[in-house]
């Protein structure tokens, strides 16, 4: 999230997009524009739109907005799913050196969900929430090393959620770039 400000998504908000037109533009060499569509069929589909300003040389702020159209079909069969999803989000990064840090807050409404153990079934339950993500990048050359903090809070409406329901973890990682254009990453999350 925090490594760029962008309009990615997928049809839950998350991760990377597939099914989608995307247009992408830097302007005067300080505004970054970016616009996608995404077409899932019947089930979802989805726009977004991004901005990203250089302030400074390293220095970037931006936002970028989602919209996905839950079908009626899902809309029915996930709890708490009060619509469509709409996910907010702003953010500054600062690259110095062999350092780059990155902050995200981000808001989102129904645009999560969990699944909530009842007997032996799994009860799908959508929430809204808020967020925020610390991303830090330390790197020599072609290899990196990828830290940062996750905190997401839940708007808790559901009486099936747990009122103190939240989600945090530290984020660890790798990258290393056998070329200029191609890199290998590795993640993992610490709960």
């Amino acid at each position: 999230m925090s490594r760029t400000i962008s309009p990615d998504t997928s049809r839950s908000g998350t991760g990377r997009a597939d099914r989608v037109v995307n247009y992408r533009n830097t302007i005067f060499k300080i505004f970054e524009i970016g616009v996608q569509g995404q077409f899932r069929g019947a089930d979802s589909n989805g726009v977004g739109g991004s901005l990203q300003l250089t302030i400074l040389p390293g220095v970037k702020i931006g936002g970028t907005v989602t919209h996905t159209n839950w079908s009626a079909t899902t809309q029915g069969l996930v709890r708490g799913l009060g619509g469509n999803a709409d996910y907010a989000a702003i953010g500054a990064r600062i690259d110095w050196r062999i350092l780059q840090l990155g902050l995200v807050y981000s808001h989102q409404n129904d645009g999560d969900m969990v699944q909530v153990p009842i007997g032996s079934a799994l009860i799908p339950v959508a929430f809204d929430a808020n967020g925020v993500e610390l991303y830090v990048r330390a790197g020599v050359r072609q290899f990196g090393v990828i830290g940062g903090f996750t905190y997401l809070e839940p708007d808790v409406k559901d009486p099936l959620l747990d009122p103190d329901f939240k989600t945090g973890y530290l984020i660890l990682g790798g990258e290393w770039f056998v070329a200029r254009t191609a890199k290998i990453y590795t993640e993992s999350k610490i709960d």
